[in-house]
């Protein structure tokens, strides 16, 4: 997912190509079709936390930096749907650079707590320091995070903003 992919995919064939490693195209070709990337533009189909929003997708994103936030709004830009972003961050980023990205592109915009993660952001802080964009709430976690948005049929939902969120997710999930 992500015209992203792409650029990372021709690097990596490209780097493999000038180390003479003689790998074959059939072998590329093969492991493109095998990629996963965890936690980067990956959407969750099925689980616990999944289930909360069973007639949207669910996606999550580890990016938490300005590289990674512009590539998530290209993304979101091509997608004619509804964009809801569920947001957690660590307390050491550029927080209003991150989201500056996001500011025309999504609906809503909910904070949350990153549990377990004393580096963080709380949540309440985050939603305080975003007080310049529109439909900013607070919630203390994925789940209220997701109960609480007012979804219409196609919307996307995207957890972004750091890892640890993601993992957060994930592993909850």
């Amino acid at each position: 997912m992500g015209e992203f992919q792409i650029d990372n995919i021709a690097s990596a064939i490209a780097t493999a190509r000038s180390l003479n490693l003689k790998i074959r195209d059939q072998n590329i070709k093969h492991g493109i079709t095998k990629i996963k990337s965890i936690g980067r533009l990956q959407e969750i189909k099925n689980g616990k936390i999944k289930n909360l929003c069973k007639n949207n997708k669910l996606f999550v994103d580890g990016s938490h930096n300005p590289l990674g936030a512009n590539v998530l709004k290209k993304y979101l830009k091509s997608l004619n749907c509804g964009k809801h972003i569920i947001l957690g961050m660590m307390l050491n980023k550029d927080h209003l650079e991150y989201m500056s990205y996001f500011k025309y592109e999504v609906d809503t915009i909910t904070t949350i707590d990153i549990k377990n993660q004393p580096n963080s952001i709380k949540g309440y802080d985050l939603k305080n320091k975003l007080e310049g964009f529109n439909n900013v709430t607070y919630k203390k976690n994925i789940k209220e995070a997701i109960n609480s948005l007012n979804l219409k049929k196609n919307d996307i939902i995207l957890v972004t903003g750091s890892l640890y969120l993601v993992g957060e997710v994930l592993s909850l999930n």
